[in-house]
C-alpha cells in the first residue's frame, strides 16, 4: 500500500466519522432542525462508505490488471520466441534466402 492509498482511506474514514458526528450532534450546527441534521449525517456517512468501497474495488481491479499485464508480457515473450523458432524451421524461409 502506497502513501496515496493511505491518504485516500484516511480521508474517507474521516468523512464517515464526520457523518456519524453530525448524526449524534457534534459538531453543532446552529439553526438546523434535528431531522435535517440526521438526514445530512446519514447522507454524508453513506457517501463516505460508498467512496471507501469504490476505492477498495478500484484498487483490487488495478492490482488484478497489473497481474494480467505481467502475465500477458510473459505470454507475449513466449509467443515471440515460438514464432522465431517456427520461422527457423520453416522450409519456405530457406527458399526465400536462396532467392536473395
Amino acid at each position: 500500500m502506497n502513501i496515496i492509498q493511505i491518504i485516500n482511506y484516511t480521508v474517507r474514514i474521516l468523512i464517515v466519522i464526520l457523518g456519524l458526528g453530525i448524526i449524534f450532534g457534534y459538531p453543532e450546527i446552529p439553526n438546523m432542525d434535528s431531522k435535517a441534521r440526521y438526514v445530512m449525517g446519514v447522507v454524508i456517512t453513506l457517501f463516505g462508505i460508498y467512496r471507501m468501497a469504490l476505492l477498495y474495488m478500484q484498487s483490487k481491479r488495478y492490482r488484478f490488471s497489473d497481474d494480467e499485464d505481467y502475465d500477458n508480457e510473459d505470454n507475449a515473450d513466449n509467443d515471440n520466441n515460438d514464432n522465431n523458432d517456427n520461422n527457423d524451421n520453416n522450409p519456405d524461409n530457406e527458399n526465400k534466402d536462396d532467392k536473395q
